[in-house]
């Protein structure tokens, strides 16, 4: 994402905009760097979440996008409806022609939480079918400067390129297309054909070992049958090696992808402090 364009609107700012000056240059600016938060000065009254308005759907390709570094981190395990959000731009925002800089506060609330479920659910739900894991949707609503101004906006996540993640360092996480951020699917493929590749060699050679073999693959290397690879959220996964190893040696046992299944539950949403998200503004909802 080369360029932020600039989103034209009329506003009115509780602060007066500084006097015209020429736009800095944020070209080599990098969003992924951590930026201090941008505390409320004592003149500008902070009403997050109840007031804002609800975004309707956005076209992508006529929005304006900017990027949002989360100041504090969500789970779609612990998130509830109207929860505030808090976050800093990572990208400069130009509203009707007032300059908001990268580090300004970015006001908001959670509007969605999907919550993880067991694999068998997501199979047999039309809701979300055969997606297991958690997630959650979020608007930002105000933007305040470092000077006190502030803007109303229409801002939600939006979807987001396997490259464009990378570059921000954020593959392990994904945007639907309504906007709701959640694990990224990428990392459900390599523990599904491992447990079909352990269950076909199962039913073709229909040997007591290969159970045993599942079981201890299971236990050596977790992320290989569990769903994701990513090492931090290995990391917090209780028992994960004994978890692995069940999960291995079940799938060696005829009809055990039914049991794994059962037993399996999806990820939830971990979007830790710092998490950077692709957004997209409304311009005709925002800095009315």
């Amino acid at each position: 994402m080369a360029a932020v364009p600039p989103v034209s609107a009329a506003s009115t700012f509780d602060a007066d905009p500084p006097a015209a000056q020429e736009q800095p240059d944020y070209s080599n600016y990098d969003s992924t760097q951590p930026a201090a938060p941008v505390a409320p000065t004592d003149h500008v009254e902070v009403v997050p979440g109840p007031q804002a308005q609800q975004c309707p759907t956005i076209d992508q390709a006529n929005s304006a996008q900017f990027t949002a570094i989360l100041n504090t981190p969500i789970t779609s395990k612990m998130a509830r409806n109207g929860d505030p959000v808090y976050a800093r731009l990572g990208s400069p925002l130009t509203i009707s022609g007032h300059l908001f800089a990268p580090g300004s506060m970015l006001l908001g609330q959670i509007t969605e939480v999907d919550h993880a479920r067991r694999h068998i659910m997501a199979e047999v739900s039309p809701k979300r079918w055969l997606n297991s894991d958690g997630g959650v949707g979020m608007e930002f609503d105000q933007v305040i400067g470092p000077d006190g101004s502030r803007a109303p906006i229409c801002g939600v996540p939006m979807k987001m390129s396997r490259e464009e993640r990378g570059a921000l360092h954020e593959k392990s996480i994904a945007v639907s297309k309504k906007g709701v951020v959640g694990p990224s699917r990428t990392s459900e493929i390599l523990p599904k054909l491992t447990r079909t590749a352990i269950g076909a060699a199962a039913t073709i050679t229909h040997s007591p070992i290969v159970p045993l073999a599942g079981g201890l693959l299971g236990a050596i290397a977790p992320s290989l049958v569990l769903e994701s690879t990513d090492k931090e959220y290995q990391s917090e996964i209780k028992h994960r090696r004994l978890k692995g190893f069940a999960a291995g040696a079940i799938a060696g046992v005829p009809g055990g992808f039914l049991v794994n299944d059962t037993l399996i539950k999806g990820r939830d949403a971990m979007l830790p402090t710092g998490t950077v998200l692709f957004m997209k503004l409304d311009p005709a909802l925002s800095g009315m």
